[in-house]
């Protein structure tokens, strides 16, 4: 069985959850830790006869997990900005919930690492150090730009006035929130701004802090996915970006997608990278200019990703990529107009008039992956009916 870690209002972990149940598997089990007492029963015993514990649903008493049933984690859940109540110091009302919710956690956490193929929370925690990025980037012989963080005034400015263009962006998670609530939080987007501009804003300024980058004249950006046993580069055409904006999440539903092969060394370097971080997978950013190599940013963890929008037809053929249409999507309630806002974008399949049939890939990169460690590939009885209430439950989630 599957066991995808993650919240109540993830819709990358939907999505994939979809196209499992499009090609048939229904053996997996979506569990939202904050609401874990609630929904589930949890039993667990330690003694001399060793460790035991099972995880039951309350809604659906049939649906029950135990350690010898786990074949696989997706772990969805965020390893860097983490907040809500389970958090902070308990309550007489939420004791009992922030109890449950930290025995679960704890329990999933000791799992060993082969059942993690996406990456154990560990790693990805460790692995979102950007100075242990930075150097790791540089070992493996990528070329970076030239990177600042400092909150000494006069130093800020020395490196200000030797760039023409200063790219700001965030140290540790690309949100602010103005209450420390996540409800409240809005995205932080890296944006360039002019030297001159950006030294006159801190002139009277008593302290700050700026994390700082050389700006990176490019032709385009790359997403780069790196599994197991696959790497896919998106690329994105980012010479539409509005105003002084560098990232293109937001706005990735207007902007020219395509896939291109990658050149074997430059997958090894990757990989090498991913070895010294310690990470089985991983979602890299990259710009790359009108000429030389490509400029490394930054290697995130557990990236909100589903691929970027691009015509299906121009995809080259492999079995790691799903297109999902967004035409009506009633069933998760997508649309052109929300999913910007959810900071990642979706493959959009485009209607093209052709006489040959074009070829449609078949699967999601992290669907291929999570299956490729389950024992369920129609040999072994679902634990539960594919229409059942918690299945449909985990669609609309």
């Amino acid at each position: 069985m599957i066991l995808i870690v993650t919240s109540s209002n993830d819709l990358t972990a939907g999505l994939i959850i979809t196209a499992l149940l499009e090609q048939g598997h229904t053996d997996f089990f979506r569990l939202n830790l904050e609401e874990a007492h609630e929904h589930y029963a949890l039993i667990w015993s330690a003694g001399e006869r060793g460790i035991e514990w099972s995880l039951r649903s309350r809604r659906e008493p049939e649906l029950v997990i135990t350690s010898e049933s786990v074949s696989a984690v997706y772990w969805r859940r965020v390893s860097v900005a983490q907040d809500g109540p389970m958090l902070a110091l308990p309550t007489s009302a939420n004791l009992d919930e922030q109890e449950v919710f930290w025995s679960l956690k704890w329990l999933l956490e000791s799992f060993p690492a082969r059942l993690f193929p996406l990456g154990h929370p560990y790693s990805h925690a460790a692995g979102d150090n950007k100075h242990r990025q930075l150097v790791a980037a540089l070992e493996v012989g990528f070329t970076i730009p030239e990177s600042f963080h400092s909150n000494d005034l006069p130093a800020l400015r020395g490196f200000i006035q030797q760039q023409q263009a200063i790219a700001l962006k965030a140290m540790r998670v690309s949100a602010v929130s103005t209450t420390g609530a996540a409800d409240d939080a809005r995205h932080i987007a890296c944006k360039s701004f002019q030297s001159d501009f950006l030294l006159n804003v801190i002139k009277d300024v008593a302290r700050c802090q700026l994390f700082c980058q050389a700006a990176v004249q490019r032709k385009h950006d790359l997403r780069i996915m790196v599994f197991p046993s696959e790497t896919i580069v998106a690329t994105i055409d980012t010479s539409k970006l509005p105003d002084n904006k560098l990232d293109w999440r937001e706005d990735s539903l207007q902007l020219a997608h395509g896939i291109e092969t990658i050149a074997p060394e430059f997958d090894q370097q990757l990989r090498r990278f991913l070895a010294l971080m310690n990470l089985s997978a991983g979602y890299f950013d990259f710009a790359q200019p009108s000429s030389g190599p490509p400029i490394f940013f930054e290697c995130n963890t557990n990236a909100e990703w589903v691929l970027p929008r691009i015509s299906w037809v121009d995809i080259p053929k492999h079995n790691f990529v799903r297109v999902l249409p967004l035409k009506k999507g009633p069933k998760l309630g997508i649309s052109h107009r929300n999913v910007p806002e959810s900071g990642f974008a979706l493959l959009e399949r485009r209607a093209r008039k052709k006489r040959n049939k074009c070829r449609r890939p078949s699967a999601v990169s992290y669907a291929g992956f999570l299956l490729a460690r389950s024992d369920t590939q129609g040999s072994q009885k679902p634990v539960y009916p594919r229409n059942s209430v918690e299945n449909r439950r985990m669609v609309l989630d």
